[in-house]
């Protein structure tokens, strides 16, 4: 089709609406590219065409095949393919359906004829088939779609021999919210710096109002509506949860949530750990055992191996070239240490 056309009565002509029919957009989201953006008025009705024709041969097929019935003949079973989403909720054709991943969770469900018969589901995006699942009939099964992109025109039925489902068509969000580092404080900072404030950027289709949360191990979490698309942690909120001792080590997730129909939405999770060593001396950092002298100690099973993981650090005035001694102390009940190894 090259030339876009409407019939104006009052002329008693056609009249052209646009030389090029691909240069019109069709404004619906039944027809979208992968990418989400609307097809032309060229392209969707090459689609619709598409769709015609194979509905004429499914008809020619139940025809030849005494699928309507008739004097003598044998009727063929229609099978019929519904899908739910996993809350149970049945999905109509032009439904969405938004996911904090690449993946998305559907329920199916075959009908038809009396004894379960096995099935192939045929999962089709953009005209290429991006995944095939077999189930069987008359109970519901789960299937898992995965490597889906931004937006996602999906048609989806089931073939079993000749029997074939008439076809079944949703969309699908995928990283219906999700979350990427601007800048975090450094992993390591000296007691005499200050602390970098934390910006991350939220990126949220589910048009609903999207949550910051940010933890840290064994303290309070802290969350903050997300105004746009940027999210900046403030200094002062983060020496909240840094102290500035030598020694300490912090670690941080921070992820967003959004809450849709009546379901909550949470994006990838980032982890960051954050280190404070002494700006003049040497500093011990240990990961894997406990470095507070408030008693709350690590516990090891007798007899076991005795492992954590260390680092020294220190500024760069300080550098110098160190002869490093373990020593190891047994600590009894009455506070008496007691060294019994030297490294």
């Amino acid at each position: 089709m090259s030339v876009l056309k409407h019939y104006d009565s009052s002329k008693q002509k056609w009249v052209t609406d646009a030389p090029n029919a691909k240069d019109v957009e069709l404004n619906d989201p039944h027809f979208v590219n992968a990418n989400g953006t609307p097809v032309s008025a060229s392209d969707g009705f090459n689609t619709v065409g598409n769709k015609l024709n194979l509905v004429d041969k499914e008809i020619s097929w139940l025809y030849h095949n005494k699928g309507e019935g008739g004097t003598g003949g044998t009727t063929e079973t229609v099978y019929t393919l519904a899908l739910y989403e996993t809350d149970g909720s049945i999905l109509s054709d032009g439904n969405t359906i938004y996911t904090s991943s690449d993946s998305v969770n559907l329920q199916v469900l075959i009908s038809g004829g009396s004894t379960s018969k096995t099935f192939t589901i045929h999962v089709v995006s953009s005209g290429s088939t991006i995944g095939t699942y077999s189930i069987q009939s008359l109970s519901k099964s789960t299937i898992t779609i995965k490597g889906l992109g931004q937006s996602n025109n999906l048609e989806i039925y089931a073939v079993s021999g000749e029997s074939q489902t008439v076809s079944r068509y949703i969309n699908v969000v995928s990283g219906a919210i999700k979350i990427t580092t601007i800048s975090k404080p450094n992993q390591t900072i000296y007691t005499n710096s200050i602390i970098r404030p934390a910006s991350f950027q939220v990126t949220n289709n589910t048009g609903k109002p999207a949550t910051f949360h940010l933890e840290c191990v064994g303290m309070d979490s802290y969350t903050t509506p997300v105004d746009g698309s940027y999210v900046t942690i403030s200094s002062d909120v983060m020496t909240t949860y840094i102290q500035k001792i030598p020694g300490n080590r912090y670690y941080f997730t921070v992820y967003a949530t959004a809450e849709l129909n009546g379901q909550e939405y949470i994006s990838n999770k980032i982890t960051f750990n954050v280190a404070v060593v002494d700006a003049t001396k040497l500093t011990l950092l240990l990961d894997g055992i406990t470095t507070s002298p408030d008693g709350n100690m690590t516990d090891f099973i007798y007899g076991q191996n005795v492992s954590f993981l260390y680092y020294l650090s220190y500024a760069n005035a300080a550098k110098n070239l160190y002869t490093v001694q373990y020593k190891i102390y047994d600590i009894s009940s009455s506070g008496v240490e007691t060294q019994i190894g030297t490294t």
